[in-house]
């Protein structure tokens, strides 16, 4: 993820973020996402992409669900309104990929590898995860939370339903590079680099081999600057790290995420970035560095307005500030525009069953309008599990996604982050329990082509019990992603909330 040179300031109308009663939902896309070229996908459409055919018909109740699943909002400077014509990727689509890798038995497990530890040749490296700010440290305590690779680890279970998740048994290690300095024996290392000889690389080992870690130190840290991309003194090259990654990779893992506490780039052009996957090579990795709450005010993160609470209407007019003359629009667009529900009376009863799951997620996420230090750390591991999910479904071939708000959508910034779902929308939905349904035991998935001049299976052609075993795998996933957020605290509260909904109005109808 690499985020614009500057974010945008909040409107007047968001200025009070924190009093903020979300009174207003909206479903659709904000005008600004319309003027840029967006177009919200009708339920049918996502339908059709969802099942891979036009001649399988809807469930009863399916457009129900569909319309539980509200647009991408597409602010400004989010990435899907420099690029709103992005292909989509359909169910159809994705199983004709010929680069997606197969779940089969021999290749079937998701391993999880913990942050490299750091020894003493290297222990200056401590200080490259404590973030300054306009030239003041932040104390240990709010800024160098651990990932809780427990809990990382069983969410990622839950997500991907039916998988087994396993933490990497390697221990990595950052230690000295070969002609790099190292601290002088007994002395307390120096807390500016610039006291020290500068650092071009590390060495991470993992038990086998030293691979170089290239860094880069981060540009003058300016006190007055109001966008300041840099808290961290150094960055790690996130390509050598991923050749660490693909020297670790099991023979039984389907995919393998690298999980890393210090800061990333990807190429010089890059301010940070905080996940990356390479699909084919299954590897993935992720930086918890962007995601503690005590840099939210740099990244412009609004708190109060994070998903669920980004389908605020205030919020959203207030961010899109953009002048539309609606009689220009199709009849589609214009509906579109309308979807947006009152929510005062919904939040404020205590009968879910008159709630949506939107509805429900909101009025969960407003229990935390003062968050506290409990608070503010499951909200640091939403952040970080969200991304894991997200750049693993890269490991699964999913592109992002165009169809609805998604965990798969792509974005250009940590505020944009912030303000998407952690759930996935019904088209990905179907792509992952096609996956995980249809592990063979061949090397060859049958659900993918046969190379050229063999037959294939086509996309239409499902077991006659299909529908059924899909049914059954969403509402067990879904159990399974709400047992485990009603166990972890406040920033996960707007998930169990919403999958609850979600699993109320799927009663027996098929989505």
């Amino acid at each position: 993820m690499v985020p614009k040179a500057k974010s945008r300031a909040l409107s007047k109308k968001t200025a009070n973020a924190n009093h903020c009663k979300h009174e207003e939902l909206t479903s659709g896309p904000s005008t600004h996402a319309l003027k840029a070229g967006y177009r919200h996908h009708t339920n049918s459409q996502v339908m059709i992409a969802a099942s891979g055919s036009r001649k399988r018909k809807a469930a009863d109740g399916a457009e129900v669900i569909l319309e539980a699943f509200p647009s991408t909002l597409g602010l400004p400077d989010d990435d899907i309104t420099f690029d709103p014509k992005y292909p989509t990727q359909s169910k159809h689509a994705w199983m004709k990929i010929p680069e997606r890798n197969p779940l089969t038995t021999r290749r079937s497990v998701i391993y999880v590898a913990e942050p490299a530890k750091i020894d003493d040749s290297v222990r200056f490296m401590k200080d490259w995860s404590r973030p300054i700010i306009r030239g003041k440290a932040i104390p240990k305590s709010k800024s160098q939370e651990p990932i809780d690779m427990e809990s990382l680890v069983a969410y990622l279970k839950a997500f991907y339903h039916g998988l087994e998740v396993r933490v990497l048994p390697v221990a990595l290690t950052f230690s000295a590079w070969e002609g790099e300095p190292t601290p002088n024996s007994g002395k307390t290392v120096p807390a500016d680099p610039s006291d020290i000889d500068k650092i071009r690389s590390v060495g991470l080992s993992t038990g086998d081999e030293l691979i170089r870690i290239r860094v880069r130190e981060t540009p003058w840290r300016d006190e007055s600057s109001a966008h300041n991309y840099f808290p961290y003194q150094y960055q790690l090259d996130l390509n050598d790290m991923t050749d660490v990654a693909l020297s670790l990779l099991p023979s039984d893992a389907y995919a393998l995420l690298l999980t890393a506490e210090h800061d990333l780039y990807e190429s010089i052009d890059d301010d940070f970035c905080c996940g990356r996957a390479w699909g084919a090579s299954r590897v993935a990795i992720v930086s918890s560095a962007r995601y503690h709450p005590v840099l939210d005010d740099l990244h412009g993160v609004d708190f109060a307005h994070v998903w669920p609470a980004s389908h605020c209407t205030e919020y959203v007019d207030g961010m899109s500030y953009v002048d539309i003359d609606e009689s220009m629009l199709d009849v589609r667009t214009q509906n579109t525009i309308k979807k947006r529900v009152k929510t005062s009376d919904a939040i404020n009863k205590s009968a879910d069953v008159l709630a949506s799951p939107l509805e429900r997620a909101v009025r969960a996420h407003q229990l935390t309008r003062s968050p506290t230090a409990s608070d503010l750390r499951s909200a640091f591991l939403l952040r970080f599990c969200r991304t894991a999910s997200h750049e693993l479904g890269h490991c699964f071939g999913l592109d992002h996604c165009m169809y609805r708000a998604c965990a798969m959508q792509s974005t250009s910034s940590v505020a944009e982050d912030m303000r998407q779902p952690p759930y996935l929308c019904p088209v990905c939905e179907a792509k992952v329990a096609w996956a995980v349904l249809t592990k063979t035991s061949h090397s060859q998935d049958s659900s993918k082509p046969a190379s050229k001049g063999r037959g294939k299976r086509k996309v239409d052609e499902v077991a006659p019990d299909w529908d059924e075993k899909e049914l059954r795998w969403k509402k067990d996933r879904l159990m399974a992603m709400k047992d485990f957020c009603e166990g972890h605290g406040s920033g996960f509260s707007g998930l169990a909330a919403w999958s609850a909904g979600i699993l109320e109005l799927m009663g027996g109808t098929i989505c």
